[in-house]
């Protein structure tokens, strides 16, 4: 059956965050000495305790420069995320990417939000892309990968769509319109989301 190019994905089209490889810096400390013993867990195929997180990136993809700048901005206003008009200022940005910025900076947990409401900036943030971190504007490969593995087992709150795809779909070719059906037949009955549009925004 004749596929068209935009209903076509393969593995290729699952770069890490969406971002765009610009260089590196050869001033940027080394990737390999950020001690990931301290504050990643292991990947597990099993079924996450916790619930699955379905939306809250807004449709947007995580943009190159989004993560320093929330590293940056929170570090200054730890409630930024509480004063939505006080964060359009600061991020330059408009309401729904706002909260795009705040999802992808919790996915890849470089921030977190704090039992105050207001959000601290992680270990593992502050060590790899903070004030003289290993790589504060994200030129390396390698720390694409290391957010990318981040998202996908982040233990408080995985994503479902990655959590299905990373560990339970084994092809690297396949089409949106098998998607679809792959993940309502996986949907947990406890989310009550059958919305095929639901679904299909939980891709991004």
């Amino acid at each position: 059956m004749p596929q068209s190019p935009s209903d076509r994905l393969t593995s290729s089209d699952r770069p890490a965050l969406g971002m765009q490889i610009l260089g590196s810096n050869p001033n940027a400390h080394p990737i390999e000495s950020v001690d990931l013993k301290s504050y990643s867990p292991a990947m597990v195929v099993s079924m996450p305790s916790v619930p699955f997180r379905y939306s809250g990136h807004e449709t947007f993809v995580c943009r190159y420069a989004w993560l320093p700048k929330a590293i940056r901005e929170v570090g200054k206003t730890p409630n930024l995320f509480k004063e939505p008009d006080r964060a359009m200022v600061s991020l330059g940005v408009g309401k729904n990417m706002v909260h795009s910025i705040r999802f992808w900076a919790e996915m890849t947990q470089v921030i977190e939000p704090l039992e105050s409401g207001e959000h601290g900036i992680t270990a593992f943030g502050q060590q790899l892309i903070g004030h003289d971190g290993h790589d504060p504007y994200l030129e390396s490969t390698r720390t694409l990968w290391l957010l990318h593995w981040k998202i996908a087992t982040n233990p408080k709150s995985p994503l479902f769509f990655w959590h299905q795809l990373l560990n339970h779909w084994h092809r690297a070719e396949f089409r949106e319109s098998e998607i679809i059906p792959f993940l309502e037949r996986n949907m947990p009955a406890a989310s009550g989301l059958r919305s095929k549009s639901t679904l299909a925004a939980c891709r991004t």
